[in-house]
């Protein structure tokens, strides 16, 4: 539980968010690219991957080694565990570096995408970046596609986290999307 009391100081003493004006989809798209890419060189980030994965049963890896399913099943729901889906401030689009998400353990969708995709980019996957418009006014929503296998893709897996009673694999159903794309996140 949060205690008032004790976080007084953080409260008393505002931070303001640093912002950054994007108003295109694919400015918005160079900044989560942007941050996907800070996030896999940041060495918590790798640590956090590798304990994701590193899990030992017995004397076995609880992931088998090259069981890529397996591998990005265990990200989805570390993240989903882990970071709650948490709309941003109103009136507001905010962009959350991986790191920040896990320190508040909050996250909207570009923010899981970026917390995401910076996990599965520390351990080799390909990403691309699936923006979509519900009807809502404009692209109102994103999530990831996982290449499978890592190497020379054969299949793009859906990695949506918002959907919070969906598997992976889940994506929004085509009746519900008027436009959709999809960019690849490029490495630096």
């Amino acid at each position: 539980t949060y205690d008032l009391d004790k976080n007084k100081e953080q409260i008393a003493m505002p931070q303001r968010m640093r912002t950054v004006k994007v108003g295109k989809i694919e400015d918005r798209i160079a900044l989560i690219n942007y941050y996907i890419q800070e996030g896999k060189q940041d060495a918590q980030i790798r640590r956090l991957a590798s304990a994701i994965l590193n899990q030992r049963c017995g004397d076995q890896w609880c992931i088998p080694e090259k069981d890529w399913k397996s591998e990005v099943e265990a990200i989805f729901n570390w993240v989903r565990n882990n970071v709650r889906y948490t709309l941003d401030p109103n009136e507001l689009e905010l962009f959350q570096r991986a790191r920040r998400s896990i320190e508040n353990g909050t996250a909207d969708c570009d923010d899981q995408v970026i917390l995401a995709g910076a996990i599965l980019q520390a351990v080799g996957y390909p990403l691309r970046l699936v923006v979509v418009d519900t009807g809502r006014g404009g692209y109102s929503h994103i999530y990831l596609h996982v290449g499978l296998p890592p190497v020379n893709p054969k299949r793009w897996m859906p990695f949506d986290l918002t959907a919070t009673t969906e598997p992976l694999g889940w994506e929004v159903p085509g009746y519900q999307v008027t436009k959709k794309r999809i960019f690849q996140v490029e490495g630096e």
